[in-house]
């Protein structure tokens, strides 16, 4: 019995601390304001005070339903890695609008990795070296463990059809 209670204080000490590390709000003295670092998810955005922006833009967008329809039909074949900057006018524009898309379609929320980056694009303790990250946000497709594209910074059309446009090449 100790024992079983020894490693169920383990993995809730684990748990926490891993806890920690997801959200991290940290204030950059360059940009004089809070910004998100490392790994998050969209619960960091819907927090303060980064949740004005984000819930306004959520609101607001309305993405076009025939895109929607088509984005279904390939949303169980797809992941996504997406790079931001919570101080990022393009991140402050296009993450709201993501979600809103991922909603529409009934994407899950386990095919979407979120790391946030400062001005120098470092994210603290998560590694993007691999993502050649030179602006933000940064979106980039896998079908699998393949990527199959990237939307960078602002789309050509709107979000949702240059998704529609990436994920239909890997068809």
């Amino acid at each position: 019995m100790k024992s079983f209670s020894a490693i169920l204080a383990c993995l809730l000490i684990v748990m926490f601390v891993d806890a920690q590390e997801i959200n991290k709000v940290v204030f950059d003295s360059e940009l004089n304001q809070e910004v998100l670092i490392g790994a998050c998810n969209r619960v960091g955005l819907q927090n303060d005070p980064f949740k004005q922006w984000f819930d306004a833009g959520y609101e607001n967008y309305k993405p076009d339903a025939n895109t929607i329809k088509e984005l279904k039909k390939l949303k169980k074949d797809f992941s996504a890695t997406i790079i931001i900057g919570t101080w990022c006018k393009d991140t402050k524009e296009q993450m709201p609008r993501f979600y809103k898309i991922a909603d529409e379609m009934g994407l899950n929320e386990k095919n979407i990795r979120l790391i946030a980056v400062n001005r120098s694009k470092s994210a603290g303790d998560v590694n993007t070296e691999n993502f050649n990250v030179t602006k933000i946000p940064l979106f980039v497709f896998y079908k699998g463990d393949v990527e199959v594209g990237r939307v960078i910074e602002t789309p050509t059309f709107s979000l949702e059809k240059d998704m529609l446009f990436v994920l239909m090449q890997a068809q």
